[in-house]
């Protein structure tokens, strides 16, 4: 299997996205805050995605941002 490279597009939105530390994210984890949607099985750097209003990880095998939470009171 191929591996995906990164597109152009995708490394652009991440110069622009702010970005999260994974210690915050799984803080606000813990104090219910974010609802988590993926459980990352290694510390990444998280994004926020503030026009959609959830966290996004880049998964360097597919190449692409992903959303990883969403803030509860979003649900």
């Amino acid at each position: 299997m191929e591996r995906k490279t990164i597109s152009n597009e995708t490394l652009e939105r991440v110069k622009t996205l702010p970005r999260i530390g994974y210690d915050t994210y799984s803080e606000l984890i813990r104090q219910s805050q974010v609802k988590r949607i993926v459980k990352l099985k290694s510390p990444k750097t998280i994004f926020f995605d503030e026009e959609k209003g959830c966290f996004l990880y880049l998964n360097p095998y597919h190449g692409d941002l992903f959303v990883c939470g969403i803030f509860n009171e979003e649900i």
